[in-house]
């Protein structure tokens, strides 16, 4: 039989905590599923889902969304349950501003990060060159 958990919540939720908890305490393998964009935009690789799912033992934690495609896939896969880990908003807004005010952390003004948040623009979006 093949055990798998999908561990997914808002960012800074201590989501990235949880699961090297249970990689340790369980011993199953940890899997990316999903290409990392930027919240809400996180979408499921189907290739990695794939390996995923033909482990014995995985795990992997995601900030995805329940949008039709992520769910399409995760049916598809004949995925049904995950672990909703769930923080106070407001906690994981101050989790958010601590992190930010980490030394080396990009310093960025909080309209960028909400475009970067809402998918709207990467990352890298300032450091593109106009061909790219």
């Amino acid at each position: 039989m093949h055990n798998h958990i999908i561990v997914t919540s808002l960012p800074k939720s201590g989501t990235m905590f949880v699961n090297a908890s249970l990689v340790q305490t369980l011993q199953y393998e940890n899997f990316t599923v999903t290409v990392r964009g930027h919240v809400p935009a996180e979408i499921i690789d189907p290739v990695a889902l794939f390996n995923f799912v033909n482990a014995p033992k995985a795990i992997t934690q995601t900030h995805m969304a329940a949008n039709h495609e992520n769910l399409f896939f995760l049916k598809k896969f004949g995925l049904r349950k995950m672990v909703l880990l769930v923080r106070d908003p407001r906690d994981a807004l101050v989790s958010f501003y601590w992190n930010m005010e980490r030394p080396g952390v990009i310093r960025l003004q909080w309209p960028q990060y909400t475009l970067m948040a809402s998918g709207t623009i990467s990352e890298d979006y300032y450091s593109l060159t106009k061909e790219q």
